[in-house]
């Protein structure tokens, strides 16, 4: 391991040729990801915590710059920051690019959250936009054509007010178009209703469509980094993904009881967690810019076969016709040199 310091702070440096030839090396390698660990731990400076939507609060994000000294970043609810979708897409000039490639547009201004001032950047995404377009008109579609059987059949069922009130809010007050359906009822022991579409509401929501709204209290951030540093948390969950995958990692179900061999399997998860991590870093490293799913995904699709030709006794391997991103993925990984 090699500790050097880039502006100040230290930078750490392993190299690790891939080849675990027996105990004493491996044990040396989980002595020096734990000195890592360590190491990091105090020596960091500076430590941004990233929360998602379920974490955001005024009273968290107090906690942690009162009580942690760590910078925050974190997404707004975008009910009580309506105003913000009233940017015009003009002044979305700043430009970041996902690791998959997409365009996401920005926005940004420093306002006061969670009483105190935080710099806010909107984001807009023309694929997300369609998409939350398409999910909501589908679903206001269906709601309009479900309250017209109802309203068709009230002649037949004669509901009562309280009924009908169920039936029908159950309908109009669903998700994504909540607000989008004005409904008024009629009668008591034998009720009717009137139903219409509020454009007014769906021209507001239509505002935020492909839009969401971040913050951090560290101002010294650019644009483009919040967004990085938000979009960051995906690889966190992702991993929290694959562990619950019974085809990738599998931590559950645990087939194991005493303490001592749940450690073991924790720590073996983890360490599977680990290398297929190592997997991306040297994909990456060799300009693959494919995520830990579609390497994992493109590696199990490579197969090898073996051909027993007659008269001959030595078994001959061949390895299967690879598409493009296989081909690449087996010379970075020299997977050929199993195809023996």
């Amino acid at each position: 391991m090699l500790v050097t310091k880039k502006d100040g702070i230290p930078v750490w440096h392993h190299t690790y040729n891939g080849n675990i030839n027996d105990v004493t090396e491996f044990k040396e390698f989980i002595k020096s990801l734990t000195e890592k660990i360590s190491f990091f731990s105090k020596k960091c400076k500076k430590i941004t915590i990233v929360f998602d939507k379920g974490n955001d609060s005024k009273n968290n994000v107090k906690n942690i710059d009162k009580k942690l000294s760590f910078f925050v970043v974190g997404s707004l609810k975008p009910s009580e920051y309506t105003e913000l979708f009233d940017i015009s897409l003009e002044d979305f000039k700043e430009e970041y690019v996902t690791s998959e490639g997409k365009k996401v547009f920005c926005a940004a201004k420093n306002m006061e959250v969670y009483e105190g001032k935080k710099k806010v950047v909107v984001t807009y995404s023309n694929e997300l936009a369609y998409k939350n377009k398409i999910r909501v008109d589908k679903a206001l579609e269906k709601a309009l054509n479900q309250l017209k059987n109802i309203q068709g059949r009230l002649k037949e069922n004669k509901l009562s007010r309280d009924e009908l009130l169920i039936k029908v809010s159950k309908i109009a007050d669903r998700q994504w178009i909540k607000g989008l359906v004005e409904y008024e009822i009629h009668g008591t022991k034998i009720a009717s209703f009137e139903f219409k579409e509020n454009e007014k509401v769906y021209d507001e929501m239509r505002k935020s469509f492909g839009k969401n709204i971040l913050f951090t209290d560290d101002l010294s951030l650019k644009t483009t980094e919040i967004v990085e540093i938000y979009n960051g948390k995906n690889i966190i969950e992702e991993q929290f993904r694959n562990l619950k995958d019974t085809h990738v990692i599998s931590f559950t179900p645990m087939w194991c009881w005493t303490d001592k061999m749940i450690r073991v399997h924790a720590f073996t998860c983890v360490m599977a967690l680990l290398f297929s991590r190592m997997l991306v870093k040297d994909a990456r490293e060799n300009k693959i810019n494919l995520s830990q799913g579609q390497i994992i995904e493109q590696l199990k699709k490579i197969k090898q076969t073996l051909l027993r030709m007659p008269r001959r006794k030595e078994i001959i391997t061949k390895m299967t016709r690879l598409n493009e991103h296989q081909r690449i993925l087996a010379n970075v990984f020299e997977i050929r040199k199993y195809a023996k």
